[in-house]
């Protein structure tokens, strides 16, 4: 019993000192004007560390743009906390050839650099993650399963952005983190732009038939209105 109750004490002791982690998932799927969307952003914090892995979850076989990589995310920090610096990039990098339906070259070994990308103020507490700080952009998030080497409907021009990491990129960022904090204001940039910008959540094109029946509803309330003024 005494050796149990050890056991327990050494256990909460050990989750006293442990840093304190927490985090959280958000997603976007739309639409841009070279096809479809879709991403996720996990992210985490410890008191000197923001952990964010960025995903592309398109498939190979709807990759046909550079306009569908993801290239920034954009956030607000809360609860007074603070950004120092962009401290490493994890990821496998790929790079579309010219046809991308030939074949893709995967180059797991090949380095990222924190140069690739870089997180700026963007005023305030808010800050931006992003692989589009000047020149022509490379490392952005192609969607595609890590070892894709077929891209079956890729344009010959997504090629020129090579190299892309694939599939996702993980970044870590130093700072000062208060207890809770948490990110707000959130968008996701796609393409070279950035091309579309979408906050998280489910968008639809609208094809015309909210206007349609918007409309409809106008007529029948004008009918009714003069239906009753006659009556």
């Amino acid at each position: 019993m005494k050796t149990k109750k050890l056991l327990v004490t050494a256990m909460f002791i050990a989750l006293l000192a442990a840093p304190a982690v927490f985090g959280t998932s958000v997603s976007v799927i739309g639409s841009g004007g070279d096809g479809a969307l879709a991403a996720t952003a996990d992210y985490s914090f410890t008191a000197t560390t923001l952990t964010i892995t960025l995903t592309n979850d398109l498939s190979a076989a709807v990759v046909r743009s550079a306009g569908q990589s993801l290239s920034d995310f954009e956030f607000t920090l809360s609860n007074g906390s603070t950004i120092t610096a962009l401290t490493n990039i994890t990821g496998t990098a790929v790079d579309l050839t010219g046809s991308p339906s030939s074949g893709a070259t995967v180059a797991p070994g090949t380095p990222v650099t924190v140069d690739e990308w870089s997180v700026l103020p963007t005023g305030g507490a808010s800050f931006n993650l992003t692989s589009l700080n000047g020149g022509m952009p490379d490392y952005m998030i192609v969607g595609g399963t890590v070892g894709t080497t077929f891209y079956p409907i890729g344009n010959n021009g997504i090629g020129n952005f090579n190299s892309y990491l694939q599939q996702f990129g993980t970044f870590t960022i130093s700072g000062i983190f208060a207890e809770g904090a948490t990110l707000s204001n959130i968008t996701f940039s796609f393409g070279t732009g950035p091309d579309t910008i979408l906050p998280p959540g489910v968008h639809t094109p609208d094809s015309g038939a909210t206007v349609a029946l918007l409309g409809l509803a106008m007529i029948g309330l004008a009918a009714f209105r003069a239906k009753f003024q006659k009556t």
